[in-house]
């Protein structure tokens, strides 16, 4: 039993089929909407950073 925060897009399939539940409908007042964005230094980076 717990509480996690998980990306919608990683966890659509088990809540699909009802492995885990959401604790608010987006209709909610409890629904909060996060914006996730990734920025990056003009100056290239090493190759792992640059795949990601």
């Amino acid at each position: 039993d717990g509480v996690a925060w998980i990306p919608q897009s990683l966890a659509r399939q088990d809540i699909e089929v009802k492995t885990i539940v959401t604790a608010a409908e987006k209709e909610s007042n409890l629904w909060v909407p996060i914006e996730i964005r990734l920025y990056r230094p003009a100056k290239r980076m090493p190759p792992d950073a640059e795949e990601l």
